[in-house]
C-alpha cells in the first residue's frame, strides 16, 4: 500500500489506518496504538511497557486527528494502558468537531 492511499484510507476514517498512522509516530517511543470505530466514536487504545503519560498522549492523538479530520468521526476516546493489560489506566474522550474552526451540522 503506497503512503498516499494508507494516508487517504485513514481520511476515511479506517480505525486501522489511523492506529498505523499513530503508531509510525508513536514507535519510536516504544508505544503502541491500536484502534476500533464504535458508532462514529474512534476508540484508540496506546500501550506500552510503562503507562503512557495521558495529557502529553491524548494532546498528541487529537492535534493528529484534527490536522487528518477523519470522515464520519465524530469523538474520539483515547485510553491508555500497560503492556498485557486489560483495563486501561487512563481513559479521555474528546470531540473532533470541537477541535476544528468549522463545525458542521449533520
Amino acid at each position: 500500500m503506497t503512503e498516499l492511499n494508507f494516508q487517504e484510507l485513514a481520511k476515511q476514517g479506517n480505525p486501522q489506518a489511523i492506529a498505523s498512522w499513530l503508531n509510525s509516530q508513536l514507535q519510536s517511543e516504544g508505544i503502541a496504538a491500536s484502534g476500533y470505530l464504535d458508532g462514529d466514536c474512534l476508540d484508540i487504545i496506546l500501550e506500552a511497557e510503562q503507562v503512557p503519560i495521558e495529557h502529553i498522549l491524548v494532546d498528541f492523538v487529537r492535534s493528529q486527528l484534527t490536522d487528518l479530520q477523519p470522515d464520519s468521526i465524530q469523538k474520539v476516546k483515547v485510553e491508555g494502558r500497560e503492556s498485557g493489560e486489560i483495563v486501561p489506566a487512563w481513559i479521555q474522550e474528546f470531540s473532533l468537531e470541537n477541535s476544528t474552526l468549522e463545525q458542521q451540522s449533520f
